[in-house]
């Protein structure tokens, strides 16, 4: 997350750009005809490949998996990896969309799935989200992004001035009506303050260290899974940085579960108890995707006094995890 020169939270990447609509081909398409320009590749529940014309010779059932497979490998929730601008409360589509699931699944299967089993499953996935961005690519990252982020050394520094920001604004003088919506902005605001820094803590400390780039490769399970034949060896050896860069740019920095594993392993730090955090992430979700509601439609009160009792709790976790990587390094 990048900062502007008055503090205000731009974004995860330099020169966002806001787009909307139809991008890489994602959606638009005829049926059969997939985003990469060739035939799509449906698949069956259980791996198996299926041509678009025997897809209504499927049960119910085995068109509805079908069409969620297919949907899921190409779309997801954009809070996995889509920037969001905390200051006008939106995300920064980068890269393409927002798609809507009616949308999508209409281009692609209308001509050759009953309307109302498509019906059905946009109803399912509009349960997860209304909006979804562009499942990674790997054109997504590009060079000039990891820089950046290894640039970030003053993360706490960046962390405190959000967060005065956030009790500035907390204050501001705004009708009632409009109020709610304020304290629920700066409350989504406080978490993206709190994975920023987590984020940018941690790459920076680990891209400027061989030892623990080594480490988190040795400890993360995708490093391990990866297959590598003789001949790849010395350019794996050669690109090494470049995947490290590339894994840090794909973990959701707000799942604390795995994150606090990272830091554990790699760099030697010890999160400390956060259970108003993680309660406060899962309010998150709902505020973002649910317009402050819960998934049984009830709403979630978030008026000033949370504002500032979440700010203090994410200002006292960055302090404790701040003063132990710094005795670590």
């Amino acid at each position: 997350m990048l900062l502007r020169d008055d503090g205000k939270i731009l974004g995860r990447f330099k020169g966002c750009r806001r787009t909307r609509g139809r991008a890489r081909g994602h959606a638009g398409t005829t049926a059969g005809i997939g985003w990469h320009g060739g035939m799509s590749e449906y698949h069956t529940a259980d791996g198996q490949p299926i041509v678009p014309e025997h897809l209504p010779q499927l049960t119910d059932d085995e068109q509805f998996e079908v069409m969620e497979r297919w949907f899921r490998e190409r779309y997801e929730d954009p809070a996995e990896r889509t920037p969001y601008d905390s200051e006008e409360g939106g995300y920064i589509w980068i890269w393409g969309g927002p798609y809507e699931a009616n949308e999508v699944l209409g281009d692609e299967f209308g001509a050759i799935v009953n309307q109302g089993l498509i019906d059905s499953l946009v109803q399912s996935l509009e349960s997860d989200c209304f909006e979804w961005a562009p499942t990674e690519d790997e054109d997504d990252y590009a060079d000039e992004i990891f820089a950046d982020i290894a640039a970030i050394s003053d993360y706490h520094a960046n962390f405190l001035s959000g967060i005065d920001d956030v009790r500035k604004l907390v204050e501001a003088d705004v009708d009632g009506e409009t109020a709610p919506c304020l304290f629920r902005l700066l409350y989504i605001n406080v978490i993206t303050l709190l994975e920023t820094f987590l984020s940018d803590a941690f790459s920076n400390t680990v891209l400027s260290d061989t030892d623990l780039r080594r480490k988190l490769i040795e400890n993360t399970p995708e490093f391990g899974e990866q297959k590598l034949s003789v001949s790849d060896i010395f350019k794996a050896v050669d690109n090494v940085d470049k995947m490290v860069q590339e894994h840090l740019s794909r973990i959701v920095w707000h799942n604390l579960a795995r994150v606090s594993k990272m830091y554990r392993v790699v760099l030697n730090v010890k999160f400390p108890e956060s259970t108003p955090i993680y309660r406060a992430i899962k309010n998150r979700h709902d505020l973002v995707h649910r317009n402050g509601k819960t998934k049984d439609g009830e709403p979630i009160p978030i008026d000033k006094g949370h504002v500032f009792s979440l700010a203090s709790k994410a200002e006292d976790f960055v302090k404790l995890v701040d003063e132990e990587l710094q005795q670590e390094r």
